[in-house]
């Protein structure tokens, strides 16, 4: 890139991103008739009696738009050698589209991992083949669409716990920032008045929304002026990030809040910052002068 005058010009944690992204990108890639094998770890929680499912979640593009405006795939999955069951699916999915692979839960061996092999199925051919045929040979890469953040194109789901736990550890989350709120109420009323402290508490509050959003943002502006730049990174260190502890997206997806989760958010939120504001608050509260009414 160096030597075509195409390296980024911003910083160094930046065009390593933006390099790792286009290889992501490349490797998530597949030609016509050509393969990609996928190794899923961390799967011990399934349960690998036949009868339960797992589900592949995914969605596949391709460099143009087909005939039919299908994706033809083939997939293998399960790795005989680890002693799980190997099932094999031909596939013709809606490009652009998220579907959902059933798969029998013996797939996963037993050490927790899924064996996957991905085939592209679109070939050249002769124009003058058959309608069944031409719509196959569409010279078409087929590309899997990132579908979260540290993934390679597609996702394990897998039936563990129940709504009623999964709905309790996420009031759990939602309680953590109730008492953020109520330790931030506190401390602004020890020293402001009711207008400006409910404006405190409305700044805090929609910052701390978007605190990922405005940290990056900050970090990448490289023309702010230096002392207001250390301020506001500061200043979003300080408060919590509720965009990363908000667990109603988890919730409503049907996918699991986690423990962990939970614990991080009680230990930075619940416990960490609340209780110094808390603390800051008593303290303000304790050295006022108290007034005597006097009649």
């Amino acid at each position: 890139l160096r030597e075509r005058g195409e390296l980024p010009v911003q910083s160094p944690e930046f065009t390593k991103q933006k390099l790792h992204d286009m290889a992501m990108e490349q490797w998530r890639s597949i030609y016509p008739l050509d393969g990609r094998v996928f190794n899923i770890t961390n799967l011990h929680l399934v349960d690998r009696r036949p009868e339960k499912r797992i589900y592949i979640r995914h969605k596949l593009n391709l460099t143009g738009r087909p005939p039919d405006e299908m994706v033809h795939s083939y997939w293998q999955i399960g790795d005989r050698a680890k002693g799980a069951r190997n099932y094999e699916f031909a596939r013709s999915d809606k490009f652009d589209a998220y579907h959902e692979l059933a798969v029998p839960a013996d797939a996963v061996a037993e050490d927790g991992t899924l064996h996957v092999v991905f085939y592209n199925q679109h070939r050249t051919g002769p124009d003058d083949a058959p309608q069944t045929v031409r719509d196959r040979t569409f010279p078409a890469s087929i590309s899997f669409e990132m579908v979260h953040e540290e993934g390679a194109g597609f996702e394990v789901l897998y039936r563990i716990g129940s709504f009623g736990g999964n709905f309790v550890r996420s009031l759990a989350m939602l309680y953590c920032w109730l008492l953020f709120l109520a330790a931030l109420g506190l401390f602004a009323a020890s020293f402001l008045s009711f207008p400006v402290a409910c404006m405190l508490c409305m700044l805090v509050y929609f910052t701390a929304l978007g605190a990922g959003f405005f940290q990056e943002a900050v970090t990448e502006n490289d023309s702010m002026w230096p002392p207001i730049k250390w301020i506001a990174i500061a200043f979003l260190t300080v408060l919590p990030d509720f965009g990363y502890y908000d667990p109603v997206p988890t919730l409503v997806d049907g996918r699991l809040v986690t423990l962990k989760w939970v614990l991080l958010a009680i230990a930075s939120v619940a416990v960490l910052r609340t209780l110094i504001i808390g603390a800051i608050a008593c303290v303000i509260f304790h050295f006022r002068e108290l007034a005597e009414v006097v009649v």
